[in-house]
């Protein structure tokens, strides 16, 4: 069986991040100006984008309401995101933590667009 080595492991998870957030713009009708080129989603990729779209579903008014009280500049968006995904996972990590990282990244992409 091959194994996934690191540098393996974080192409893939780049590919899913960005074949999120591309999905989540594109879903708002909006353009990412300097999206990578990518892959046609993979089976990973479209389950990634169905539990996020059912988190934001469950979760909508709170999720924007979040995204809406952050500073949303070119110079904090990083640090705030970075301090939000600190705080998600301060009590620990799990599939549903990532999950709420990614649907609230994607918010966030369609706010700074």
């Amino acid at each position: 069986m091959d194994q996934f080595t690191g540098e393996d492991l974080d192409c893939e998870t780049h590919v899913v991040a960005c074949d999120y957030i591309q999905y989540r713009v594109e879903r708002e009708k909006l353009k990412w100006h300097d999206c990578p080129s990518l892959p046609e989603p993979s089976l990973i990729c479209q389950t990634w984008r169905t539990l996020c779209n059912e988190l934001e579903a469950s979760n909508s008014k709170e999720l924007i309401q979040l995204a809406k009280e952050l500073p949303l500049t070119p110079t904090t968006l990083y640090i705030d995101f970075l301090k939000l995904a600190l705080t998600i996972f301060e009590s620990g990590i799990n599939w549903g933590r990532i999950v709420a990282l990614y649907t609230f990244g994607g918010i966030l992409a369609t706010s700074c667009i």
